[in-house]
Order: structure tokens, then sequence, then C-alpha cells
């Protein structure tokens, strides 16, 4: 397997924090926006401009400085999150797999939080099996928006 430009990052701790470095540098390149410019509007400390890809890479950022990146980017925490965690691949912030998945968790996280006040917080665990059957029935439903978009250029679950 090919070395990924976040697996050879000196000093890295995890591959969580490379890949949020990846992440946040492929934006950064892609915004045009320097880490003196982070440090000229305020969003890191001179500490964290004279280190920054260590202080990243190392997980030493505090989750303070890490968010304030992120928002100044408009970096998706939750597409960040589950690039480098869930799919083991921070390239995949950059799909629209990862942003789906993004939106979803979202939107699920919402209706559970919902759904725990409406039941005063007595909700069960759904089961292994349980979560299959609910991905497939979503999978369906992906899969159908998915045919329209590209057969009709209709939008979408109208």
């Amino acid at each position: 397997m090919a070395a990924r430009k976040y697996d050879s990052i000196q000093g890295s701790n995890s591959p969580v924090e490379s890949g949020l470095f990846y992440i946040i540098d492929k934006v950064m390149t892609e915004k045009k926006v320097s880490r003196r410019q982070l440090w000229r509007d305020g969003v890191i400390s001179e500490r964290v401009f004279r280190s920054f890809e260590k202080k990243i890479t190392s997980g030493a950022l505090s989750l303070a400085e890490l968010e304030a990146i992120q928002s100044y980017l408009g970096i998706d925490k939750i597409r960040a999150f589950l690039a480098v965690s869930t799919l083991d691949c921070p390239q995949s912030y950059f799909n629209a797999t990862c942003e789906t998945l993004s939106n979803l968790t979202a939107e699920f996280a919402a209706m559970l939080i919902d759904l725990h006040s409406a039941t005063q917080g007595r909700i069960e665990p759904l089961p292994t099996r349980q979560a299959k059957a609910l991905a497939g029935k979503n999978k369906k439903l992906l899969l159908d928006h998915h045919m329209r978009r590209q057969n009709d250029d209709l939008p979408g679950f109208a």
C-alpha cells in the first residue's frame, strides 16, 4: 500500500491528528489561506503559528483552537471526524459519500435527541440486526434518490 501524505508527517501521534492536518492543509490550499493569515485574523496564537503542523499532528491544540481553525475555514466537524475516524481516509472528506454520511449523521443525531426528550430518556439501544435493517431501508431510499437525480435531473426527494 502506498504511503499517504498524512501517514508520513513527522511527530504524528495518531492517524486522526494527521488526518485532520491533511484536511486543514488541503482546505487552506484550496482557499488560499496561509497560517500567517490565520494568525493575523486571530484564529491561532503566535505559539500555534510557529509550529502549526506539529501542534495539529501531535494533538497539542486545544479543542477551542481546533474548532476556531475549522470554523474559520468552513470545515464540517462531523464530516472531518467521519473521514479520519470512521472511514479512516481523510481524502474522503472531499467526496460526496462522506458529505452524505455527515448530513445523515447530523439529522439522525437531531432526531434521536428529539426522541430522547419525547420519551423522557427511555430509549433502548437499537440492536445491530435492527440497525442493519434500518440502514437497508435507507439504502433503497438513497439509491432511488441517486437514480432520479442521475436519470431525470429531478430535485431529489421532492
